[in-house]
């Protein structure tokens, strides 16, 4: 009687007790875990883009295109102290969190550092120009596959850049006895840019 009393307890407590949770439960909850981990929006990555840009000369001395003498005065007949640039850029975006990038972009998806090239355009000019800067980006997706744009402001050098020459200036006389010369030389200008990722 007591064996069946035993019995008839360890029956009715297995019957009672929760069914445990399957595997497969288990791993259903760790996939799911997974896919919310990934969906947070933000990009932390090194990565090529093509750039169209605007750059404007920093400085006291004009990007002469050409000059002349007119009365004895300097005249600068055309400069190119703001242009348009189509460049290649590399950024590194090390902030993969919305929220925490520099005003006035403080949501954007990614930010940091890039620098931008201007290859040469002869055959003896291997590098036009080389700027640098802070840069922010936006993802967007379409059918599941991401895309890239980004905003960047910084600083551009170009090192061969061509100027009026030592003691000329435009606007003045033309020192006695010299003649309207130039020079080439580095010069930089602010930069504003928009890319595209590759």
């Amino acid at each position: 009687m007591l064996l069946l009393s035993g019995w008839s307890f360890n029956a009715l407590a297995e019957n009672t007790l929760p069914a445990q949770p399957e595997a497969s439960a288990k791993t259903n909850s760790n996939s799911s875990d997974s896919s919310n981990k990934t969906s947070v929006v933000g990009i932390d990555e090194s990565k090529w883009g093509v750039a169209v840009s605007g750059t404007y000369d920093i400085g006291y001395s004009d990007r002469i295109v050409s000059a002349e003498i007119s009365n004895d005065i300097v005249r600068v007949a055309g400069d190119n102290n703001f242009s348009a640039r189509l460049l290649l850029e590399r950024h590194f975006y090390a902030k993969a969190s919305s929220g925490n990038c520099w005003w006035p972009f403080s949501n954007a998806h990614g930010c940091g550092g890039f620098v931008a090239l201007q290859m040469g355009s002869t055959n003896t000019k291997v590098l036009d120009a080389l700027g640098g800067g802070y840069m922010w980006g936006w993802m967007n997706s379409d059918g599941g596959k991401a895309s890239f744009w980004n905003i960047g402001i910084g600083v551009i050098a170009d090192p061969n850049t061509k100027v009026l020459g030592d003691g000329i200036r435009k606007n003045e006389a033309l020192p006695a006895g010299d003649t309207l010369r130039y020079k080439t030389t580095t010069k930089f200008g602010a930069l504003i840019l928009v890319s595209f990722g590759l």
